[in-house]
């Protein structure tokens, strides 16, 4: 699984909602995606940009590498971006806390450590129920991070350290790589920026949504509500209606 976040867990900043999101890889198919990444770059990205990595915050703020990425462009190139995530062979999971309603609720609480363990669990989980324990996990999270690499590091490590922790049993390890050398992370990227737009009602394009919804872990009633997508503290019944009507 490739982990990339959104927004931020501090409660001094402005995001609304702090995201783990996780895309789940079989190893079978890690070189199908770079592929598949590689040749929509080679399509796709041009100019000012033609080297740069999928970064959809940076894109759709014309930030940095993509400051030239404008108008009509701007909106086709995050288009194809999406529809490639269509084709691709992965699963998503996330993990999303609201971070004022945290703070009411569980005020000693650490926000991204919560975040961390529900993912964790939720992948886990992924792993016992839906491929039946045929495959052992491993967890590659974004080295771009540097200020919460400690932190995360420390979280897996106390997870591992209780003997028969059910949350983390079918996880063998992590790393850390860096994004611009990462297919995975990027689409993480593009994954858990979507569901953060949606979860704060700022989704330019609903098509968007309707594709990483597609691709995300749900039951047999096509749910993804506390499969795929966990939001912590839980959502109102109106809330629920948006995501899941």
């Amino acid at each position: 699984m490739y982990v990339d976040e959104t927004g931020s867990p501090e409660f001094s900043d402005h995001t609304q909602f702090f995201i783990f999101g996780g895309i789940i890889i079989h190893e079978n198919d890690i070189w199908t995606i770079r592929k598949k990444v590689f040749d929509f770059k080679q399509k796709y990205f041009t100019g000012t940009y033609i080297e740069s990595e999928l970064h959809m915050h940076n894109m759709l703020k014309s930030k940095k590498d993509f400051k030239t990425f404008r108008g009509d462009e701007k909106i086709y190139v995050i288009k194809k971006a999406y529809e490639m995530i269509n084709d691709l062979p992965i699963t998503v999971i996330a993990s999303a806390i609201n971070k004022s309603s945290f703070k009411q609720q569980h005020p000693t609480w650490r926000v991204l450590k919560t975040a961390l363990i529900i993912l964790v669990s939720k992948y886990n989980y992924y792993l016992e129920s839906v491929q039946g324990y045929k495959d052992k996990g491993i967890i590659r999270f974004d080295k771009s991070s540097d200020k919460r690499l400690v932190e995360i590091k420390n979280i897996m490590k106390n997870l591992k350290g209780v003997k028969k922790n059910n949350q983390v049993n079918n996880i063998i390890g992590e790393y850390f790589v860096n994004s611009d050398a990462s297919a995975g992370i990027q689409i993480s990227d593009l994954a858990s920026f979507c569901i953060g737009r949606k979860l704060q009602k700022k989704l330019m394009d609903s098509v968007f949504w309707d594709i990483v919804k597609k691709k995300t872990l749900s039951n047999d009633r096509d749910e993804i509500l506390g499969y795929g997508l966990n939001v912590f503290p839980h959502m109102s019944k109106e809330e629920k209606q948006d995501i899941q009507p």
